[in-house]
């Protein structure tokens, strides 16, 4: 009689299976993945890039109810590259989104480009900095590499740099007329007089600004107009 029992039990269990097997099925993270991946931007604009993303972490299977299965990518949002992206995926049961999963990659973005071949302080002339080839990962890179020295025509450094490093624009600004403390070139208008001597510009600016110089030989700064690089017109 209890073996009866025990086997009837075991019936209802093996049914009671088969009936959350009929109405239950699974998506398989390779199949998440690969959904996911679809969403990546292929970059077509950056033919000598080297692109690679791999999953991070272990993606787990998604068990959801029975019906016609369809899978929708998200498009990718924010910067790209970059080094994580984390891509939402619907599951879809019969037209109908039944759960959400975020599938998680490293990306590497990687080509050749300049580097800093050494260590330099703020404020040094671009002329003057050692640049290399060497390799940048654009998904670790916070801002526009540098493509030509060429670029970088009377620019210097904004902020000091370290040997191998990408070369960015938003490493520089441009090298302005006259600079603070440069010396300049003093012309002089006193009537149908012109003199020129020198003077230390106490302020830096551009052609059309005023600054204040202070001439050689003399107590007290005036104001001075630029009229060229490192020169600058007193008007009497």
């Amino acid at each position: 009689m209890k073996t009866a029992r025990l086997v009837a039990a075991l019936v209802c269990c093996m049914v009671a299976a088969q009936a959350v097997a009929a109405i239950e099925q699974t998506v398989s993270a390779a199949r998440l993945v690969a959904a996911a991946r679809t969403a990546l931007p292929t970059d077509a604009a950056h033919s000598k890039v080297t692109f690679t993303a791999n999953v991070v972490g272990t993606p787990s299977d998604a068990v959801v109810p029975a019906g016609t299965v369809a899978l929708h990518a998200h498009t990718l949002a924010g910067r790209w590259p970059r080094a994580r992206v984390a891509i939402p995926i619907e599951i879809l049961i019969n037209g109908k989104v039944v759960r959400n999963e975020t599938v998680w990659f490293a990306v590497t973005a990687k080509q050749k480009g300049l580097v800093y071949g050494g260590n330099a302080p703020s404020g040094t002339p671009a002329n003057k900095l050692k640049l290399a080839s060497g390799e940048i990962d654009l998904a670790t890179v916070n801002g526009v590499p540098v493509e030509m020295p060429a670029q970088l025509a009377d620019q210097r450094l904004k902020r000091g740099v370290h040997a191998g490093w990408p070369v960015l624009k938003s490493d520089f600004e441009a090298v302005p007329d006259v600079d603070k403390n440069a010396r300049v070139v003093v012309h002089v208008q006193y009537g149908a007089i012109h003199l020129q001597t020198v003077a230390t510009a106490l302020q830096a600016g551009d052609v059309g600004d005023a600054v204040p110089v202070l001439v050689e030989g003399a107590e007290k700064p005036v104001l001075a107009q630029i009229e060229a690089k490192g020169v600058v017109d007193i008007a009497r």
